[in-house]
């Protein structure tokens, strides 16, 4: 038995064999090995990168590089009172389930294999080739497409075909909608979560036998509000109308001030002008609301210029323009500085001579400064390539000016 491979073999393949092995291979190489039962390295987990669903989808997607189909199946639902609330989306292509969320939902919706492969069975019907594509298949697929299309460039796009809908309604509608909220269950339950779905009670007193044809029209059914009796006042309704309208006015003010984009600058400015327009229609003939429609004629006005702040705002400047606009600019300042400057020195060298021989002096000077000293010092900041933001008169073109003024009020004295 001890002249038997199999003990060796067994040993050897061992795990305290290779264990130690490796411990001996590691001292010889010179790196000391790891103690044996020492604890596990607790791995660190990189923190999640926080998503800022305020993104637009559009802008999402002029960051994302591949093939994106079927813009025109997704809508784009806003808040028209809050521009600050987050965009809702929805897919109603056929096969995406009517797929909602937030521009990051979406955005990772409609480029995935799902949704570009309902996209290629609604384009072609009778083909049954696009679902026996693997995922590798229908994404070269997808980006052939594109390519032919020429709209896989981010830029080239049609985003345009993305619909828009500013409506608080359907907004509150699908962000208060529950995370497991699905279209098939909304049309079996009524609802959308696994909430029990709705059953009429056996012992309501009028389970399933609302007459046939009756609707109830919600706040505007009179039934509901026959007895029911007012307490406010004329001077009450002005001064929250009064607080409403302010309210719309300050916040078009602080969409601009904030650089809002300019379609929902003008949503927001149009609701107001509707809001004001309806008003006037209403109450035009009553006396007791004279006093608050002029006011709102007011700030109709005040509204209307604050439009056409938004519209015809001046377009920002190219490079360029941006560049020229500040060579002339400090050009202008150095020239100011320079003439001060002359004016002082000589006015200290001539001190005590008659106004008029200063003033000739003068004159001759600021014509140099024009002609000999501007040119020379343009041209010589210009060879350096700096921004004109950064020309200026330094303690070096002090010396050089004061000299030349000097030497040549000393030999128009001489003459």
């Amino acid at each position: 038995e001890l002249k038997s491979v199999i003990p060796l073999k067994a040993h050897v393949e061992g795990n305290k064999h290779i264990r130690k092995s490796l411990a001996f291979k590691q001292r010889t190489l010179g790196y000391e090995p790891e103690p044996v039962n020492q604890p596990k390295k607790k791995k660190i987990i990189a923190p999640k990168q926080k998503i800022d669903c305020s993104l637009p989808l559009k802008d999402r997607l002029l960051d994302f590089e591949g093939p994106i189909l079927g813009l025109n199946y997704i809508t784009e639902f806003t808040d028209p009172t809050d521009y600050r609330a987050v965009p809702l989306y929805t897919c109603k292509m056929e096969g995406c389930k009517s797929a909602w969320g937030n521009s990051d939902d979406m955005f990772n919706h409609i480029k995935k294999d799902k949704h570009i492969r309902n996209y290629f069975n609604m384009k072609y019907p009778d083909d049954t080739r696009v679902n026996s594509l693997n995922k590798n298949e229908l994404m070269k697929f997808a980006l052939e497409h594109t390519l032919k299309e020429n709209i896989f460039s981010p830029a080239q796009r049609p985003y345009d075909t993305m619909i828009q809908v500013p409506d608080l309604e359907r907004y509150k509608e699908i962000e208060n909608r529950p995370r497991d909220w699905s279209e098939k269950r909304q049309k079996l339950t009524g609802r959308g979560s696994n909430s029990t779905p709705f059953a009429p009670s056996s012992s309501s007193s009028n389970a399933n036998l609302t007459p046939i044809g009756y609707k109830d029209r919600g706040i505007f059914n009179e039934e509901k509000w026959k007895d029911v009796k007012t307490t406010v006042t004329v001077d009450e309704s002005v001064q929250e109308r009064k607080e409403i309208i302010d309210g719309k006015v300050k916040k078009i003010r602080d969409m601009i001030n904030d650089k809002v984009a300019e379609d929902k600058i003008l949503l927001l400015i149009e609701i107001a002008l509707d809001s004001i327009q309806l008003n006037v229609d209403f109450f035009q003939d009553d006396e007791r609301c004279a006093e608050m429609l002029n006011r709102e004629k007011d700030v109709k006005t005040e509204i209307l210029r604050l439009k056409d702040k938004v519209v015809n705002k001046p377009k920002p400047l190219t490079q360029s323009q941006q560049k020229q606009m500040d060579r002339e600019k400090f050009t202008q300042l150095f020239k100011q500085q320079i003439q001060e400057l002359g004016r002082d020195v000589c006015e200290g060298i001539l001190k005590g001579k008659p106004t008029s021989l200063v003033q000739e002096i003068w004159q001759e000077i600021n014509a140099k400064i024009d002609k000999q000293i501007m040119p020379q010092e343009i041209k010589s900041f210009a060879k350096k390539e700096k921004s004109w933001t950064e020309f200026k008169v330094t303690k070096g073109i002090k010396i050089r000016v004061t000299t030349f003024i000097k030497e040549y009020a000393q030999r128009f004295l001489e003459k």
